[in-house]
């Protein structure tokens, strides 16, 4: 990819000289080759800063042959509310729980837990912790219990009402759950099974005297337990939690400071997820270790259960720095499939999973989600209805998805829910067909441009990086200018949605991500970018919209005065010719 600022350092009239300019002033990295008609330009630029907002799609080639959807993947909103939360939920202990037609979420900053209808997503209870670090929330039964970091002392709460229960108070109400008729709690020396009826010990298992218990975990499918006896050594345990027999175990070979690297074990359906943040391995119920990734910065980011399958979001470390999402089946205990590039943020349907994921380069106006079949793992890349900035969390219930995205630069949040509705078209472009993508070197004539810079241009069309995706015509285009004092500009069709309220709700979700100002007089609306600080980028840049087309007008020159002063004339003429004025 060129980036724009490369552009304003070749004049489009120099064909016998090399690009003539000092490309540290728009801060870009890497090696380009620009050809403009018949030269050929190189140049080595500076640091890289902003090569992921400036850019967008575009591409001349021809139409793609677009997927057959398998499951409903259109969304259509339901409602929508903001919310004051600061948490980004990436840990999964933590996440929002979707029960009772509630939705249970955690603020963890203040802490303050809060309870959502589904069916509105009005508030129904909140409740303020006094602790101010919380390890994670849980829902059982007709309760939400909230555990500390400090002293592992949880807090249950009435599902119903918010109001904190009476028997919530003291250590033997840690963690705990009923199989069978025996219940199983924990401490920090112990774990035992007391028969609900009454009340007598069935089972207790200590920890050996010259050990300590590292973590443990409850599960109606079985009892986890990791205890450190010599480092760097730590042995895992898997209990039967209504005898206490031992069921299987393991020796995990840890860091020798466990301080340095906590290690948990988590007990989902009948797998058994053992992380730190130097591996992570899964097991199955027979102790078998089926799936495992190891280097330093390797974490679970999510997870999502639904049936007999499981899909776990992991990110890996450097050298790789990737993200991925695995499929395993909790029944046989097998992988099913593995996808790269997807994982911070997952939900599962009855179906297929969904599973956010970001498009290299991020050039695109709108978020990206994998929509995945449960157990073949054929996938489809599929729009959301909002941008890929400021995403934090998805759910899934009874056919609806619920999304928690940025609302703007502050902690404010928004809450959307959306139905899955069946949909046709190309799932990438939110079933709009390719080719009803305006010419982006259309909206614009080298004329108009002369009329308003006082300079000459050439046009030269972008090409896309979206996957699987040919356009008919341009949809991004950069203009160079013969002076070198000219700005260089990129004219972008950021995104072209259905209908004209998905891409009013589309911009709006872009523009309250950070500091945006409205301009009056251009197209339907439009919105310039302010803090260029926290877009990273050197550019002036005005994001526009006229009936369902988005269109971004970039420019850069000698200083921002001239940036954005030329990003909003050229943005009026664009939007002009959307019009058809």
């Amino acid at each position: 990819m060129i980036p724009l600022s490369t552009l304003h350092s070749a004049r489009a009239g120099d064909r016998t000289s090399p690009v003539s300019a000092n490309p540290s002033r728009y801060a870009w990295s890497g090696n380009y080759t620009l050809l403009v008609g018949n030269q050929l330009y190189r140049r080595t630029a500076q640091l890289a800063t902003v090569i992921a907002v400036l850019g967008a799609i575009g591409c001349q080639s021809v139409p793609g042959k677009p997927d057959k959807p398998i499951e409903p993947w259109g969304t259509a909103p339901i409602w929508s509310v903001r919310i004051d939360a600061k948490n980004s939920w990436i840990n999964f202990r933590s996440s929002p729980k979707i029960v009772d037609g509630r939705l249970i979420y955690l603020d963890d900053s203040l802490p303050i837990v809060h309870a959502r209808a589904l069916k509105d997503g009005k508030l129904i209870w909140s409740y303020r912790m006094q602790d101010v670090m919380i390890d994670g929330l849980q829902v059982e039964g007709e309760k939400v219990v909230v555990t500390s970091v400090v002293n592992q002392q949880p807090v249950s709460l009435d599902l119903a009402t918010g109001l904190p229960l009476a028997d919530a108070a003291g250590p033997s109400d840690s963690p705990a759950i009923n199989v069978d008729g025996v219940r199983v709690t924990n401490s920090s020396d112990a774990i035992q099974g007391t028969s609900v009826t009454s009340g007598q010990v069935v089972w207790k298992r200590g920890v050996p005297s010259n050990c300590r218990l590292v973590d443990s975990d409850l599960s109606t499918h079985g009892v986890g337990l990791l205890s450190n006896c010599s480092s760097p050594v730590t042995r895992l345990e898997v209990l039967d939690p209504k005898t206490g027999r031992l069921r299987w175990d393991a020796q995990l070979d840890t860091p020798s400071s466990l301080e340095d690297a906590p290690i948990e074990v988590d007990m989902r359906s009948r797998l058994t997820i053992v992380h730190t943040s130097y591996f992570l391995a899964v097991f199955n119920h027979k102790g078998e270790e089926i799936w495992k990734r190891e280097g330093k910065g390797v974490c679970t980011c999510q997870f999502s259960e639904e049936g007999e399958t499981v899909a776990i979001g992991v990110f890996l470390p450097p050298p790789s720095g990737k993200s991925l999402i695995v499929g395993l089946d909790a029944v046989e205990g097998k992988m099913l499939w593995e996808k790269r590039g997807a994982g911070s943020a997952i939900v599962g349907s009855p179906t297929a999973f969904y599973a956010l994921t970001s498009i290299p380069g991020e050039h695109h106006l709108p978020a990206f989600a994998y929509r995945i079949e449960k157990r073949s793992g054929k996938t489809i890349l599929m729009s959301l209805p909002f941008a890929h900035r400021g995403m934090y969390w998805l759910g899934y219930k009874d056919g609806i998805m619920y999304a928690l995205t940025a609302d703007g630069p502050t902690d404010l949040k928004r809450l959307t829910a959306y139905r899955l509705i069946p949909s046709s078209g190309v799932p990438q472009l939110g079933g709009v067909r390719p080719d009803s993508w305006p010419d982006a070197c259309s909206l614009i004539s080298i004329n108009h441009l002369r009329a308003k810079l006082g300079d000459s241009y050439r046009a030269q069309p972008r090409v896309t990086d979206l996957p699987d995706i040919r356009f008919p015509k341009p949809v991004s285009c950069d203009y160079l200018p013969y002076r070198e004092s000219s700005p260089a500009l990129r004219v972008t069709v950021a995104w072209s949605s259905r209908d004209v309220d998905s891409s009013l709700r589309l911009l709006s979700s872009r523009t309250s991500v950070h500091d945006f100002k409205q301009l009056a007089g251009i197209g339907d609306e439009a919105f310039a970018l302010l803090d260029r600080d926290q877009e990273l980028s050197t550019a002036g840049i005005v994001l526009l919209r006229v009936g369902r087309h988005i269109v971004q007008v970039e420019a850069v020159a000698d200083s921002r005065r001239i940036e954005d002063r030329s990003a909003r004339q050229v943005a009026e003429q664009v939007a002009l010719t959307l019009a058809g004025k």
